[in-house]
């Protein structure tokens, strides 16, 4: 293994109807064996995305699948796109623009005097993006260094739903920003023209 953004694995945990996320690390024993506690918050299926690097920096995903017993509570595909919301003390703006080659996701974030709080760096990045789709499809990505922003480069993929969760970190918190996305459908260009 290599190691990728400070750790060998990361490992994305998301109930397959998109809600409960989680983004652990695992950690090998003495036996090779990889193991982190998680304890999931309600009941479900939710898939485990291992996401690691070899010693050449090749990239790899394998994806599981795991039921766990309890009260299921809310649940089913519930889009929210609203482009602002409130992350704790801050508010997060995401702005979705296509270009030839996918689309450039920006956040903005401030307080509630209006100032950009200064990010720090986590896990190597000066954010984490972590993109599910309702099929199970998953994209995991980090910001453009030549941004004044938190600005993410993905290529639009073929299913239709997407989730976001963002993650970032300001005076040590770790803060996760979720927006939902229709590729094509709900990002508006810098014209104001839906596409």
């Amino acid at each position: 293994y290599g190691t990728s953004h400070t750790k060998e694995m990361h490992l994305l945990i998301i109930r397959d109807d998109l809600r409960h996320f989680a983004h652990i690390h695992p950690e090998r024993d003495a036996n090779e064996t990889w193991r982190v506690p998680y304890s999931a918050p309600f009941g479900g299926t939710y898939w485990l995305f291992a996401d690691f690097v070899d010693q050449d920096t090749k990239h790899y995903t394998v994806r599981f699948a795991k039921t766990y017993e309890g009260d299921g509570g809310a649940s089913g595909f519930q889009r929210d796109l609203r482009e602002r919301k409130t992350v704790e003390k801050y508010i997060v703006e995401l702005k979705a623009v296509p270009y030839s080659e996918g689309t450039l996701f920006t956040y903005r974030i401030e307080d509630a005097d209006g100032k950009t709080p200064p990010i720090e760096p986590y896990l190597g990045a000066m954010g984490h993006s972590i993109i599910f789709s309702r099929e199970g499809g998953f994209i995991h990505t980090h910001p453009s260094p030549a941004s004044d922003h938190l600005a993410f480069h993905v290529a639009d993929p073929v299913d239709d739903f997407h989730r976001i969760f963002t993650q970032f970190q300001v005076n040590g918190e770790v803060l996760t920003a979720e927006f939902d996305w229709l590729p094509g459908k709900n990002i508006r260009s810098p014209e104001g023209h839906r596409h």
